[in-house]
């Protein structure tokens, strides 16, 4: 779980350029699609035009291959000409058909096709049946004006008008659909600009928050250092993480330090101010109180007592000075190595504390009655191997 709940500056870089290398990659592949996409339009346009001409030539040419077989025929009378247009006839509607689905899938020119294979039916009624049927029984006579008037050759004309105005629309359209493509180029290409200036944007917004977190909190770090170096340190006054990686340590670690370095300033700040204070003191008694009183400045004191011990008998040590909050004298006169909880800090020569609870109490009695005390501390203060003196608070 630690993974999820603490993020390394290295993580964090590291994931920065991921992301930026993954949008990279998307929009790479967004615009490889694009751009295959409109190849793919761009070829299905020129793949069309070539069909579509191709188709439209050949059956423009088939309907004329058909006329010129039947002139041929009625100059010549050879049959065999007749033959290549009966061939014509019956494979023209097939060209058609192609022609059909190559537009269809266009989706454009039905209009110009129906009026193309409304012109050739009608040349094939008006002037192909007709021959064809005069050849069958040699009356060529009653099909000549067909040919001679210009029935046939003026058919002929408006199907190849309707040919070119068929091609022509049809490149039109292609064109447009051209000039389509191209704009949907300028706004992929556009698109793409702007996303990529967002990507650089957003990129360079992350990694500016990330780099001034992690400025911010060091400045933090080393103004604190700085002060605390200049022995100006605020007491109270810590640094707060607002990130979850080494930076967060580097900050905890700090207050460490400082919580140390202030510890240490107050302990020498109060030690010097109770050097200062035994200067004068002539007494055993002006050191009790000097003692006393400089410890109750600095910690919170409710009761105190100082004994020193009886230069005749060793095993006592008798009080020669006292504080209380209530300005009463509190604490037994004479102390016993080895009774109660004093004697047996003195018989151990170590510290003892106590605190009440539910099951014990320490108790003093004072002008206003037995008082249970919360929390106090026995101090034995060695000399040469030996208690000389108990401070209990």
């Amino acid at each position: 779980m630690r993974i999820f709940n603490y993020r390394t500056i290295n993580f964090k870089i590291t994931s920065g350029y991921i992301i930026l290398i993954l949008a990279l990659i998307l929009s790479a592949i967004l615009l490889n699609n694009q751009i295959n996409n409109l190849q793919s339009e761009r070829n299905n346009l020129i793949r069309y035009d070539s069909s579509m001409r191709i188709l439209s030539n050949n059956l423009e040419r088939q309907i004329l291959s058909m006329e010129a077989s039947l002139h041929r025929f009625l100059i010549t009378g050879d049959k065999d000409f007749l033959q290549d247009y009966n061939d014509e006839l019956t494979t023209w509607e097939v060209n058609y058909t192609k022609l059909e689905g190559v537009v269809s899938d266009f989706n454009n020119g039905y209009e110009q096709l129906d009026i193309i294979q409304t012109g050739i039916t009608k040349w094939i009624q008006t002037v192909g049946q007709p021959i064809n049927q005069a050849a069958e029984s040699d009356g060529y006579s009653s099909v000549m004006p067909l040919i001679d008037s210009g029935i046939s050759r003026n058919l002929i004309e408006s199907l190849q008008e309707s040919f070119t105005t068929f091609r022509n629309t049809e490149t039109e359209e292609i064109q447009k659909e051209i000039e389509h493509l191209n704009q949907k180029n300028s706004v992929l290409s556009l698109s793409l600009f702007i996303g990529l200036i967002l990507l650089v944007v957003c990129t360079i917004g992350i990694f500016s928050m990330i780099s001034k977190k992690i400025s911010n909190s060091i400045k933090e770090v080393t103004e604190a250092l700085r002060a605390m170096n200049s022995n100006t340190t605020e007491k109270n006054v810590r640094l707060i993480s607002k990130t979850n990686d080494e930076v967060k340590d580097l900050i905890v670690v700090t207050n460490e330090l400082l919580d140390s370095v202030e510890r240490d300033q107050w302990y020498q700040e109060n030690l010097n101010q109770i050097v200062t204070a035994y200067q004068g003191v002539d007494t055993l008694h002006e050191l009790g109180d000097t003692l006393l009183k400089a410890l109750t400045e600095s910690i919170p004191v409710a009761y105190g007592a100082f004994y020193i011990q009886n230069p005749k008998i060793l095993t006592q040590y008798n009080k020669v000075s006292s504080f209380a909050n209530s300005d009463e004298n509190i604490g037994d006169e004479i102390i016993t190595k080895g009774k109660g909880l004093v004697g047996q800090s003195v018989k151990e020569k170590r510290i003892l504390e106590y605190q009440s609870s539910l099951n014990h109490s320490h108790q003093v009695v004072t002008a206003f009655g037995t008082i249970t005390v919360n929390h106090g501390l026995i101090i034995p203060i060695l000399f040469d191997k030996e208690v000389v003196a108990i401070l209990e608070l």
